[in-house]
């Protein structure tokens, strides 16, 4: 009885002694893993947003005097006869990199029209000019393009200029 007693204390402490190894073995493994470095997670590609954009490549002006069209400048004096129709043709182009709809106008807002990037339009508005100048000297007009996407969504304006117009 003696010895079975002894066999009892000598196996529960064998059993003991395994449950302590393996503790410990697992508890290395753990520590090991926690302290191993991580690669980090690679980072994500960028997405590219589209570009929507235009330009005004020329804006023309007629009346019935010319012969010819005349160029409508953004930065110099523009001449322009009093009391008389105008007709202007404005030269856009889609500078952006993804179709959009634009609208180009110096007094009122016209139709909205398709452009695939790089593509150039022709936009024509009919203005009468002022019998008397509003103020004395030049006036002041600002050419527009505004933009929206497909979804019609709007952009706003991509690209203005005021010009200096006087009256004679």
């Amino acid at each position: 009885m003696v010895e079975t007693a002894q066999r009892r204390e000598t196996g529960g402490l064998g059993i003991l002694v395994a449950l302590l190894g393996a503790v410990a073995v697992v508890g290395v493994t753990v520590a090991i893993a926690a302290t191993r470095e991580e690669e980090p997670a690679p980072l994500p590609e960028p997405q590219a947003e589209p570009v929507i954009d235009a330009s005004l490549r020329k804006a023309y002006v007629w009346w019935a005097a010319l012969t010819l069209w005349a160029e409508v400048y953004t930065s110099y004096l523009n001449t322009w006869p009093a009391d008389t129709d105008l007709t202007f043709t404005f030269r856009i182009r889609n500078t952006g990199d993804v179709g959009a709809y634009f609208q180009v106008y110096m007094f009122d807002p016209g139709d909205w029209l398709y452009l695939g990037p790089g593509e150039d339009l022709d936009v024509e508005e009919s203005f009468h000019s002022p019998v008397i100048p509003l103020t004395p000297g030049y006036q002041y007009y600002r050419i527009n393009i505004l933009a929206r996407k497909v979804d019609g969504e709007r952009i706003g304006a991509v690209w203005s200029s005021d010009i200096q117009v006087t009256y004679v």
